[in-house]
């Protein structure tokens, strides 16, 4: 039997627009919650990026960022996240020059990140004023 996490975390209005990387040790300009990958096999990503006015046409890559450190928000040292090799589901959902758009990827099996730590983040490449909303889940056994 299945269990999911009892809820998913979320990233609300993210600024798509934004260049500046909120944590110096990755070059994601928006970045999730860290999720606790211990004693999971599954992760599922729902993405939405949509319209809001008059928008620059949204450009970048979502990728998902592991960590072994005990501590993965780097208050007490450590290695620093690291992203994991991209899908083809994640390649596929990223958003290429639209101003709005909508996607999915799962990480399960092989592709599953073995690791204590993960989150979701997107590096903008350029463009972007909409506002990026984004689900992710975890599934252990």
């Amino acid at each position: 039997m299945s269990r999911f996490k009892n809820r998913p975390d979320y990233i609300v209005n993210g600024d798509m627009s934004n260049a500046a990387p909120p944590d110096a040790r990755s070059p994601a300009t928006i970045v999730g919650p860290w999720i606790p990958l211990q004693d999971q096999d599954a992760i599922g990503v729902q993405i939405k990026w949509p319209l809001a006015g008059v928008v620059a046409a949204t450009t970048g890559a979502f990728d998902f960022e592991v960590s072994d450190d005990e501590d993965p928000t780097g208050a007490h040292g450590g290695l620093g996240p690291v992203a994991i090799t991209r899908t083809a589901d994640m390649t596929s959902a990223n958003p290429t020059g639209g101003t709005s758009g909508k996607g999915q990827f799962t990480l399960a099996g092989q592709n599953f990140p073995r690791f204590k730590w993960g989150r979701v983040v997107y590096t903008r490449a350029a463009g972007g004023a909409a506002a990026l909303q984004m689900a992710v889940s975890v599934r252990g056994t």
